[in-house]
């Protein structure tokens, strides 16, 4: 089962760098002029909500206007505002932004998560190690060769494929798939004062709370990854090592299912008294089978307060904690800004 979270993590984290790498290259291939916001598109998202994707207008350039293929839920620029546009012939241009990067680099995160609990769940041997490469390599063959038909090189190679797909749904064949930009949603166009004025008043009532609750889960949540830090610094400052044996598994029950934590017991250094402990996260499936050896760290005068050493994923929970809280504070924050600069 613990392939599951590699299969997962690899195609997730690929994306990221795909995103990234893709925006990285176009930047530096591209040429840079100015464009002026004449307007949005307003696109009705999967789950109700409502998308803003910038309409530019753009003079030095064959086509003269595009529409953005990043959207956001709030309205980014002012109309008649300027902005720094990127332009390859051939290829749709792109507003000059970092989002890209942004987006890329959280799904490479939320990826390497994935791989990382994979590594840490992993059981090394012969048996294990052959069955994993032999999926793994069926399945990245199968993705190569399933790209290389399609002929899908690079991120607007699967814009242009979406498109195919979505012009199925214009055909009359019931195709059900989430927004990939506005190119062929039919949407609203903003663009006077007035349709924006609208747009920012409904935007701030309906972010009135949400915002700020954003913002302050995202502080609490940085405070309590820094705490957890701490805490486990202070520990591993004075952590002695010591060898343990997994004697037992205490299931808990968790969202319909169950969480495993292992039940070590060790003996401290020059001493035969035996100590058990219970180590401090968990997994589903068993990260650790009754029998196995570990390397335990304990506190020498809280014997009992012990846990496993898993090396850096000792870092896991305070590192998680704090991604989710900059994730949160991030969304709060950009959501407070684009408040305030439409005031």
């Amino acid at each position: 089962m613990e392939i599951l979270f590699f299969i997962v993590g690899i195609p997730v984290f690929g994306s990221g760098v795909l995103i990234f790498f893709d925006h990285l290259l176009f930047v530096k291939r591209a040429t840079v002029t100015t464009g002026i916001i004449k307007g949005y598109k307003k696109v009705k998202g999967s789950k109700g909500s409502f998308y803003y994707y910038p309409i530019v207008q753009v003079y030095t350039i064959p086509d003269g206007e595009f529409t953005s293929s990043y959207g956001s839920s709030a309205l980014q620029y002012k109309l008649g505002e300027e902005v720094k546009v990127l332009y390859q012939e051939e290829k749709e241009p792109r507003i000059k932004s970092r989002v890209p990067y942004v987006i890329g680099s959280v799904i490479m995160i939320i990826g390497g998560i994935f791989i990382g609990v994979f590594w840490h769940l992993f059981q090394f041997n012969m048996w294990s190690v052959s069955i994993a490469t032999i999926i793994i390599g069926y399945g990245a063959f199968k993705l190569f060769r399933m790209l290389g038909k399609a002929g899908i090189q690079n991120v607007d190679d699967i814009k242009e494929k979406y498109r195919e797909l979505k012009s199925y749904k214009e055909s009359g064949i019931s195709f059900h798939s989430r927004s990939a930009g506005p190119e062929n949603n039919e949407g609203e166009l903003i663009s006077t004062p007035e349709q924006i004025d609208q747009e920012t008043a409904v935007y701030r009532k309906s972010n009135k709370v949400a915002a700020p609750l954003c913002t302050l889960i995202g502080i609490a949540a940085v405070a309590g990854a820094i705490y957890l830090g701490m805490e486990k610094y202070e520990f591993l400052q004075v952590a002695q090592p010591a060898q343990g044996e997994v004697v037992d598994l205490e299931s808990q029950s968790s969202d319909g299912g169950y969480v495993y934590y292992p039940i070590v017991e060790y003996s401290p250094q020059s001493s035969y008294d035996v100590i058990r402990f219970k180590h401090d996260s968990g997994s589903s499936p068993p990260g650790y089978s009754v029998g196995e050896r570990v390397d335990v760290l304990y506190h020498p005068k809280d014997l009992e307060n012990a846990i496993i050493d898993s090396g850096i994923f000792i870092w896991l929970a305070p590192a998680l904690l704090g991604f989710i809280g900059m994730l949160f504070g991030g969304v709060g924050v950009s959501m407070l800004t684009a408040i305030i600069r439409r005031v």
